[in-house]
């Protein structure tokens, strides 16, 4: 199951996010993985991978900025 957070910001654990047909039926294109494991669909998808730890206490904002820093920069370069 997906959860909308904004329009074309949804959210969902790590089964939806192998589920190709289910990402293409919600018009899904880009994916964030959060917990370190190769990208199910490099082809069809396109993934960042932000190291970030399954704790209560991880602080997302800062791995936010810094992985999306180094996104940006690698686009760029």
């Amino acid at each position: 199951m997906l959860s909308m957070l904004l329009l074309y910001c949804t959210v969902g654990p790590y089964m939806p996010a192998n589920n190709k047909a289910l990402l293409k039926e919600h018009g899904i294109t880009h994916v964030c993985c959060c917990i370190g494991v190769q990208p199910p669909f490099p082809d069809d998808f396109k993934y960042i991978t932000l190291q970030a730890s399954d704790t209560p206490g991880q602080d997302m904002t800062q791995v936010c900025v810094q992985q999306r820093l180094l996104h940006l920069n690698h686009c760029l370069g």
